[in-house]
């Protein structure tokens, strides 16, 4: 477990992973729900439960995404390394997923423990209504899941990117993780429709659960026709991704090799 203490330290002390992505979120954050947000005339505490779990959900997962791009960096960074460290020593891929998913977990949950006090201290502030999640537990478990689906996207992508086209293109594949979960999660709710072929997206998926974490309920009102949302089929869709997903990088990163150019570079 000597790498996971070193991707731990390393993620801290990056101030991409953690100083940048929280701070541009949590601006993000005082933008929505003091000028953004429009919640109805009927201003309650099931209200501002259903708002900050909606508004958490979005916040906490633009943060993770932000932080996983500077992640799959770091993990590009360390690839130049992959064929001589599986090579010769203990460690293969599969130990180093596991060590680095460990080290990334943690780092979530640190975002999302913040998330969830700054975002309710800051309806609080608006509108002098203090509200928690219903299951505070669940929903830091979940987040923390939404954010290991966006890591596995982003190293996922990585891999393949390293594997097929080498580094020379590798920073025009970083966003798109980000451009994935905007395109299959918010897009989605901003069309305002629903059906069983939309838990197909992870990503709308770990929102759903999310909300219901916050509230207690399957109501999902982010839409002119609020409609209720499967707790079953939201979790057999994040389970089943984050399953393929790391099954396949465990699969591709020791495919990784450095071609003989770069090898005399590293040399």
């Amino acid at each position: 477990m000597e790498y996971l203490k070193y991707a731990l330290k390393s993620l801290l002390k990056d101030r991409r992973t953690l100083i940048w992505s929280l701070s541009f979120s949590f601006f993000l954050d005082i933008l929505i729900i003091f000028y953004l947000t429009h919640i109805g005339t009927v201003i309650d505490k099931q209200t501002i439960s259903t708002a900050s779990g909606i508004v958490y959900a979005l916040i906490v997962m633009m943060s993770m995404s932000f932080a996983s791009i500077a992640i799959g960096r770091s993990f590009v960074e360390q690839s130049r390394s992959f064929s001589h460290l599986f090579r010769f020593s203990k460690m293969n891929g599969k130990s180093y997923l596991i060590q680095l998913i460990i080290a990334v977990a943690l780092i979530y949950f640190i975002i999302s423990s913040i998330f969830l006090i700054i975002t309710s201290y800051l309806f609080y502030a608006k509108y002098n209504i203090f509200v928690l999640p219903s299951n505070s537990v669940e929903l830091l478990l979940i987040s923390v899941i939404g954010g290991l689906t966006l890591m596995g996207f982003v190293l996922l992508t990585n891999e393949i990117v390293l594997i097929f086209q080498g580094r020379k293109n590798i920073n025009f594949v970083q966003f798109v993780p980000v451009y994935l979960y905007f395109a299959l999660d918010w897009a989605i709710v901003e069309s305002g429709v629903h059906g069983s072929l939309y838990y197909l997206s992870p990503f709308l998926s770990v929102t759903y659960l999310m909300s219901y974490s916050y509230t207690g309920t399957t109501l999902f009102p982010f839409n002119t026709v609020p409609y209720h949302f499967s707790i079953v089929l939201s979790l057999i869709s994040v389970i089943s991704w984050i399953i393929a997903i790391i099954g396949l990088s465990s699969l591709l990163i020791e495919k990784i090799y450095l071609s003989h150019e770069e090898e005399e570079r590293v040399i």
